[in-house]
């Protein structure tokens, strides 16, 4: 049959449907079964043309569908170990700068300087210093045991005042301390321990002595009226205490009211207002001078020390080491110590 003859075209007629297929793309066709293990249909049994001896076999195509050589599996131009990343692996930043490492610090050994403190404070102070220390309650807060208070016309003025547990009983002396307007609570904190232990009243008052002025003494008045308000003040004169500029207030105000005051304790202070006023001086007015070894104001306050006492006055002075700064609370014994020779 002519159609059973392989065409000028290379396609054949399948002898069992009779359906044309070109070999080259497919074993058979599209209706011939096809075999598991490969891609092409299974192969019919070639038709021989005429012009080929019966029993001899055709050769397989050497080129594909489309011209090229038979597939083979391409080379892999990269090492298998990175087929299992990210493409976009390569492309994220890089962490840069230093690598930190911390290590765990040494354990903290516990310090005995504390205890070596307690003990020589014992050695040193004694009895009493020892009950301090170690007593159940333990050191005192003492800025809690300062009030405070209003006063004035519209009480509009402002006082601080520490009294003693001792004034419960009896009444006690007036130390009025001068200072900044804004710390009045704490110049009282600062003689707060002393006081408690030598029975005396301290008060202070944002409406004067921070500096000396004319209107001092009225101030002065007005606020030891409201203080005998509210405390048990004794009917003695009172002691006045300042530091720098209120201590320039404090002598002024010890030498033009000794009626009011008994005496007075200057630290660091300038000697203008002895100057001014010292010739109105009452020999019945004492005077502690403390200053430090380097203070600029040494100078001056040794020069009202020699001159108050070429007057006759009562003057104690002390000097401790150091420089421009007012008594700590640890070294307020010695003016505590003349206190007790000017009460009343």
């Amino acid at each position: 049959m002519a159609d059973d003859e392989i065409r000028n075209d290379g396609t054949v007629i399948c002898p069992v449907h009779g359906m044309r297929y070109d070999p080259a793309l497919t074993d058979g066709c599209i209706r011939c079964p096809r075999s598991a293990n490969s891609g092409k249909r299974p192969a019919a049994p070639a038709r021989t043309s005429k012009s080929e001896a019966p029993g001899s076999v055709r050769p397989p195509p050497s080129r594909s569908a489309f011209g090229a050589a038979p597939f083979a599996p391409p080379a892999v131009p990269f090492e298998p170990g990175s087929l299992g990343s990210s493409p976009y692996a390569q492309q994220q930043p890089q962490q840069s700068g230093p690598i930190i490492t911390i290590l765990p610090g040494p354990p903290r050994r516990t310090s005995r300087r504390g205890l070596v403190g307690v003990l020589a404070l014992i050695a040193a102070g004694g009895a009493g210093a020892a009950a301090w220390v170690l007593s159940p309650e333990g050191a005192t807060d003492w800025s809690q045991r300062i009030t405070t208070f209003r006063y004035g016309p519209n009480a509009a003025l402002v006082g601080s005042l520490f009294v003693p547990t001792i004034a419960q009983e009896r009444a006690c002396p007036l130390l009025l301390l001068l200072g900044p307007p804004k710390a009045t609570a704490r110049t009282c904190t600062r003689f707060a321990r002393h006081c408690e232990a030598a029975g005396w009243i301290c008060a202070s008052s944002n409406a004067f002595g921070e500096v000396p002025s004319p209107t001092d003494t009225d101030a002065t008045t007005l606020f030891l009226e409201a203080v005998r308000a509210n405390a048990n003040v004794d009917n003695g004169r009172a002691v006045v205490a300042g530091y720098e500029k209120a201590g320039d207030a404090a002598c002024r105000l010890a030498l033009l009211l000794p009626n009011v005051f008994s005496g007075a304790i200057l630290e660091c202070c300038g000697i203008d207002p002895w100057r001014d006023v010292g010739a109105l001086a009452r020999s019945d007015v004492a005077f502690f001078l403390f200053n430090r070894q380097e203070d600029p104001s040494r100078e001056a306050m040794m020069t009202m020390k020699d001159e108050m006492q070429r007057r006759g006055l009562h003057v104690t002075y002390s000097e401790l080491p150091g420089g421009h700064h007012w008594m700590e609370r640890d070294e307020l014994d010695p003016a505590f110590a003349w206190l007790a020779t000017v009460r009343g």
